[in-house]
């Protein structure tokens, strides 16, 4: 892709109008603002080939690695290692944290989404960009 069209991804990006069509690496990509009024923030939500699939979250999955963001949640609230540290010593494994990974269809950024497409996939082209008023 080329900097005009990154231009107007990023442009796009969080605007609440219209939505992104790409083609990467033979996948349809299609982006999509996403409101969530309780937090008040802005995402966009990502489809692979028209679909969001559960699968796709598994952290073993490739689509899901490609497309999608990767979270890393904790297992054990701060006050549960505490208990864990007091009871077992705070060297010991049983109190060390440990976490659990998955994937989600959305991004925030959109500099750490063209981070990640960029780096995970090889050959990346914008279809078109929608207008609200297009569809």
């Amino acid at each position: 892709m080329t900097k005009e069209e990154w231009k107007k991804i990023a442009d796009w990006w969080g605007t609440g109008y219209g939505s992104v069509k790409m083609n990467i690496d033979g996948h349809e990509i299609s982006l999509y603002n996403s409101i969530d009024k309780k937090k008040m923030i802005v995402e966009v939500a990502v489809y692979v080939d028209g679909h969001i699939k559960g699968i796709y979250s598994n952290k073993d999955n490739e689509i899901g690695n490609r497309f999608w963001q990767r979270m890393k949640k904790p297992f054990y609230s701060a006050k549960k290692m505490k208990e864990l540290a007091k009871a077992f010593g705070k060297r010991s494994k049983m109190a060390q944290q440990r976490y659990y990974e998955y994937n989600i269809p959305s991004w925030r950024s959109f500099a750490s989404f063209k981070r990640h497409i960029t780096t995970h996939n090889a050959e990346i082209n914008l279809i078109k960009e929608s207008e609200a008023n297009d569809e």
